[in-house]
């Protein structure tokens, strides 16, 4: 699965007054059922997508916004709706168990058969066509053919083609089995992670626990500069290599980043 981006982080810049005012999303050019879909993307897949016109909002405003649009979403996981959005998405997520090496055997003894008996159509239908065509040249090309085919069948008759397919398969057989061992390990981990994330607060937490990590200790009085492609970039390399998270939180500004890191904080203690 994906590494979750937290909801909060999305709500750093995402209004100018209380959320649950209806001309807040006419300002936002937003609808409230794409709000909810917003955040129910962002506890699944950690989607963050900002409207333009929230970039626009002052650095002033930004903290009593994070407070309303906290309450909205906070409201919001807990309707019958979302729920069980989030349960349709869940359901779907299910890992998927790995083939067992004795499937796999069954598996490829199942190609063989259909490869066997698209062989036999084929010279059945070659031989027809051989038979029905008037043209001497022709019946000439549909002998040629018919010659390679069954001297391509008898090859895998004999004694040592067999012997050797079946050393190869020998060999797949005990490398899938070691692979196997390893897949299946993986599976019991990703299906453990899956059963637990079967209540949505268990990625809220993440989410949020990850927005505190993440925001911690920014340097928000970080130089920038434009680069050669007239992007703005930041002075310190070490800052420029941060993560699209890191760099989406600065560019928020400390005040809002504050104000969101303490709304965690408290989601957090509520969710214990």
């Amino acid at each position: 699965m994906k590494i979750l981006k937290t909801i909060v982080i999305s709500l750093l810049i995402f209004s100018s007054v209380a959320f649950v005012q209806s001309d807040v999303f006419n300002d936002l050019g937003v609808t409230k059922n794409e709000a909810q879909d917003f955040i129910l993307n962002g506890v699944t897949y950690g989607a963050v997508s900002i409207p333009e016109k929230a970039k626009k909002i002052p650095l002033a405003n930004r903290p009593v916004v994070i407070k309303a649009i906290a309450a909205f979403a906070k409201s919001y996981v807990q309707t019958s709706l979302f729920k069980n959005q989030y349960a349709e998405w869940w359901k779907g997520q299910e890992p998927t168990k790995p083939q067992t090496p004795e499937q796999k055997v069954a598996e490829r003894k199942h190609q063989e058969e259909e490869t066997n008996k698209q062989q036999t159509e084929s010279l059945a239908n070659i031989k027809k066509q051989m038979a029905e065509t008037k043209d001497p040249a022709m019946k000439k090309m549909y002998k040629s053919m018919l010659d390679a085919s069954e001297q391509a069948i008898a090859a895998t008759q004999k004694p040592e083609y067999k012997e050797m397919m079946k050393k190869m398969m020998d060999v797949q057989t005990q490398v899938e089995a070691e692979e196997y061992k390893t897949k299946l390990a993986e599976y019991q981990t990703k299906l453990t992670r899956w059963q637990s994330e079967k209540d949505p607060s268990v990625l809220i937490k993440a989410n949020l626990q990850r927005l505190l990590t993440e925001t911690e200790g920014i340097d928000f009085a970080a130089k920038l500069t434009t680069n050669q492609y007239g992007q703005k970039v930041f002075v310190n390399e070490e800052y420029e290599s941060k993560s699209g998270y890191w760099k989406q939180a600065f560019r928020a500004g400390k005040p809002t980043v504050d104000a969101a890191r303490v709304i965690a904080k408290q989601w957090l203690s509520e969710l214990k």
